[in-house]
């Protein structure tokens, strides 16, 4: 699928940081500790979904082993036709009755993945799919979760304006170099 990633590597530390691709996490071997809003360790056969701008860190990562498969999010949009989509995936924080059916389509994936011919990659995009099929279907995060999200996001665009305008105050600043500052309309 266009844009989309998939690998299989063993896990570094990574410092906080955020993308805008959906990023799907399958732990093979070992554990890793994932940091952000919500702290969680993934061990061995756990999945979780990392959602487009949330900031996240990897530590203790020492021969761990994952499977990741990445989503932009311009895909998700196209498919979901919404402006905000969350997903609440993630076999440690919410159990989930799709969890069993999500596990085997991940390691389909990733076996197709690993014994894929160049030439035909229609499999692996079927499975790919399926994949985001079932996190819309059965992962998707409610309205109200969505709403406190973006009421959120908000806040937190309009405090770093602030912050950045509190710095600056002693210096020339006016409404078209802030927005430009942080890619935001006059």
């Amino acid at each position: 699928i266009q844009g989309c990633g998939l690998e299989l590597n063993y896990l570094s530390n990574e410092k906080e940081h955020a993308h805008q691709n959906m990023e799907l996490i399958y732990i093979i071997e070992n554990s890793v500790q994932i940091g952000g809003e919500e702290k969680f360790r993934l061990a061995q056969n756990q999945f979780a979904v990392i959602n487009p701008n949330q900031k996240h860190s990897f530590s203790e990562t020492k021969d761990t082993i994952a499977f990741r498969m990445t989503v932009p999010y311009r895909t998700l949009s196209s498919l979901a036709k919404e402006q905000v989509i969350l997903f609440r995936c993630n076999t440690v924080l919410y159990a989930s009755p799709n969890d069993k059916e999500m596990k085997k389509l991940l390691e389909t994936l990733m076996l197709r993945y690993l014994s894929m011919s160049e030439q035909d990659v229609s499999e692996l995009c079927s499975l790919q799919f399926q994949i985001i099929h079932m996190l819309m279907s059965g992962y998707r995060a409610d309205i109200t979760s969505v709403n406190a999200y973006i009421r959120q996001e908000q806040s937190r665009k309009i405090d770093r304006i602030l912050n950045y305008i509190c710095l600056h105050y002693f210096e020339p600043l006016n409404l078209k170099d802030v927005a430009e500052y942080f890619r935001v309309s006059e």
